[in-house]
């Protein structure tokens, strides 16, 4: 084997404690060759390869998927760039955790009301309203997210708690003017857990509250007296959410019920169930057996949901189909009697 020390001096291994030590054989006078040696090029010093000076560009399908904006000069801002993008956008995000405007009044027209006052989280301009212009205004919206200013940070509340009643429509579309005995359902949407207070339908041509839930686009939890509601949104969302990102019902339901109004992401553990939902502060918690009730009723409107969807795309219109849980077609090249053969083909001798 060639010798190198004469090169690279002699040769090193580390100790336990990591540093240097000279292989045995070797004495320690050596150490000053080795450290005028550290400071000489070895002639035998791999060159590294340049690097290119911009980077590579991507594959074309790539690159057109990647340009969203046309105006970008870079996917990868400069520190420069980011610095401006945060004090452009920051400010603005702050602006929504407290009022923009120094003395908050009704927006709506000729309304004197002195407060106090409400703002919505999900409509799309945040203005602010009284307690009454906020409730006639979200007569058709009545699960949207509530905020008010206590003078030092936004509050959550809801419509709920506000005192707002609502009407469902009838199954033919028809307004419901009713104003019998309340009813209370606890309702699943995509923004969380919502309490629904509505007026029970007394007129002489009302229908079964199931049928008046689903023409609200309110998918029962159970047949017999239902309490608990699933909105077609968040039945919608889930089978995105399932077949597209594998997201199982469990995750699905813990997310939303994360994701309610005023729950601040507690923990299933951390959450407690009011006794009386009249005096409930925010939207409802759930214990984990709650929660896991809630669960089973939405796994049973999920496959009751899908079932409804498939026999809808395979064109099944016939009640009778849908009971019997049918979803074969019929087949129109196939002699049927009555359907596609002659009055009498039973008597036809070349049948």
């Amino acid at each position: 084997m060639k010798d190198t020390s004469a090169i690279f001096g002699p040769t090193l291994s580390l100790g336990r404690q990591g540093s240097p030590q000279f292989a045995s054989g070797q004495e320690s006078d050596n150490e000053g060759m080795f450290l005028n040696n550290m400071n000489q090029t070895p002639p035998c010093t791999p060159q590294l390869p340049t690097l290119p000076t911009e980077p590579t560009k991507p594959i074309k399908h790539i690159q057109k998927s990647l340009d969203f904006d046309s105006t970008a000069t870079s996917t990868n801002p400069s520190t420069e760039e980011l610095q401006r993008h945060i004090l452009t956008f920051y400010p603005h995000l702050l602006a929504h955790h407290a009022p923009r405007i120094p003395t908050i009044i009704c927006r709506t027209v000729g309304c004197s009301s002195q407060g106090p006052f409400y703002t919505c989280n999900e409509c799309f301009f945040s203005k602010w309203y009284c307690k009454d212009c906020l409730i006639k205004r979200h007569e058709d919206n009545p699960l949207h997210e509530i905020a008010t200013w206590n003078g030092f940070s936004m509050e959550t509340t809801s419509l709920f708690l506000l005192g707002q009643v609502i009407n469902l429509i009838h199954p033919d579309g028809s307004d419901c003017t009713s104003q019998g005995p309340t009813q209370v359902f606890t309702i699943l949407h995509t923004t969380g857990t919502h309490k629904l207070r509505c007026h029970q339908c007394t007129c002489s041509a009302s229908a079964p509250p199931l049928s008046q839930l689903i023409a609200n686009k309110l998918f029962p939890a159970t047949y017999k007296n239902p309490q608990t509601a699933f909105t077609f949104a968040s039945l919608k969302l889930y089978d995105v959410a399932n077949l597209k990102s594998n997201i199982n019902i469990k995750q699905y339901c813990d997310s939303l019920l994360a994701n309610s109004p005023g729950s601040k992401d507690q923990t299933m553990s951390e959450k407690v169930s009011a006794p009386d939902i009249e005096t409930q502060v925010l939207a409802p918690a759930y214990t984990i057996q709650a929660a896991g009730s809630l669960r089973t009723n939405f796994h049973y409107a999920v496959r009751l949901w899908r079932y409804f969807r498939v026999m809808q795309e395979f064109g099944f219109f016939d009640y009778q189909d849908v009971v019997t849980f049918c979803l074969v077609q019929d087949c129109p090249q196939c002699p049927q009697p009555g359907m596609n053969l002659p009055e009498g083909w039973e008597n036809d001798p070349d049948k």
